[in-house]
């Protein structure tokens, strides 16, 4: 920030042409390089932009134009600037300004926007997702009920809760439910028993 007459119509520029020489550097410098410019109470990054020279190294001169890459800065013809960045040290004198003149680069167009289809009011992909997987298994049971093995054990499991009703030793309370479960295969272990298979598992279920 600084303070000026009124008389002088002060106005920031962001790009600048400066006379630089280059005191110090270890490789050299091309457009796109990227100093921080000292210049009276300025200090901000600014890019090369372009130079009179394809290449610079150290001790040669040239006309480089400048442009801030942050904001705008109040400069004036002659002011006197140091840019440096890491090892690399240069001396320069402002020799013009630039106002409202952007890099070419900068200055292109956006290109047109890609016209995007919404889709129409149909279910979420989620949704369909769940209700096949949900089909999917409703047919794996059914399939399963149909089979002849699993029938089967429907059916001697009815059989035996019907026996362990008739016989009233099933209890329905939570603290019984482990006897419960005992008494109503204890009629599989006598099947067993009866038929010489596994005649010493029945103790199990007393």
């Amino acid at each position: 920030m600084v303070m000026v007459d009124a008389s002088l119509k002060p106005k920031a520029a962001r790009m600048f042409q400066a006379e630089v020489l280059v005191l110090k550097h270890p490789t050299t410098i091309q457009p796109g390089y990227q100093p921080v410019i000292h210049c009276v109470t300025v200090r901000q990054t600014a890019a090369i932009v372009a130079m009179d020279k394809d290449i610079l190294r150290t001790g040669d001169r040239s006309i480089a134009t400048f442009r801030f890459l942050y904001r705008p800065e109040y400069l004036t013809v002659g002011t006197k600037l140091i840019f440096r960045e890491g090892k690399t040290k240069g001396i320069g004198k402002i020799s013009k300004l630039i106002f409202d003149e952007p890099h070419p680069e900068l200055s292109q167009q956006p290109s047109a926007a890609v016209p995007v289809s919404t889709p129409g009011p149909t279910s979420h992909p989620d949704s369909n997702s769940n209700s096949n997987s949900t089909a999917a298994i409703g047919v794996q049971l059914r399939q399963a009920h149909e089979a002849p093995v699993v029938r089967l054990q429907l059916q001697v499991l009815c059989q035996v809760v019907q026996q362990a009703r008739h016989r009233e030793r099933v209890r329905l309370e939570p603290p019984s439910a482990r006897r419960a479960l005992r008494l109503a295969l204890r009629p599989l272990a006598d099947a067993a028993e009866a038929e010489g298979v596994a005649a010493g598992e029945g103790r199990r279920f007393d």
